[in-house]
């Protein structure tokens, strides 16, 4: 995901932001990705052809993946938690946060930049 913040563009991989913004279990965050991609897509009308079926499991097997890539980018960093998310988020932000506070965490540091 990319933002700007002081006419600078910044990045922060997806699964890493997911795993900062709530303390779901890595199941949980899956099937929401991909069950709330499937929801919006719809179900397979009646009467489609097996061809057709064959091309929307295809589909489902790509989101899959690539739901699946997104939350391993946050375990390939060795962040398990929302905490070690936002430490890890903190730590690397909290040289361009000049309103935080040295005192701060880097955890605190992450709340504010995501506020």
């Amino acid at each position: 995901l990319g933002f700007r913040l002081r006419k600078q563009e910044f990045f922060i991989p997806a699964g890493v932001m997911l795993r900062a913004l709530t303390d779901d279990a890595d199941q949980e965050l899956f099937g929401r990705m991909v069950d709330g991609c499937m929801a919006r897509e719809g179900g397979m009308a009646a009467g489609q052809a097996p061809s057709a079926e064959a091309a929307e499991q295809s589909v489902d097997a790509v989101l899959a993946g690539r739901a699946e890539a997104v939350l391993r980018a946050a375990h390939n960093l060795g962040l398990y938690t929302q905490r070690q998310a936002l430490e890890y988020i903190g730590s690397k932000f909290r040289v361009v946060l000049d309103e935080v506070s040295k005192r701060a965490t880097d955890e605190e540091a992450a709340r504010y930049l995501l506020r």
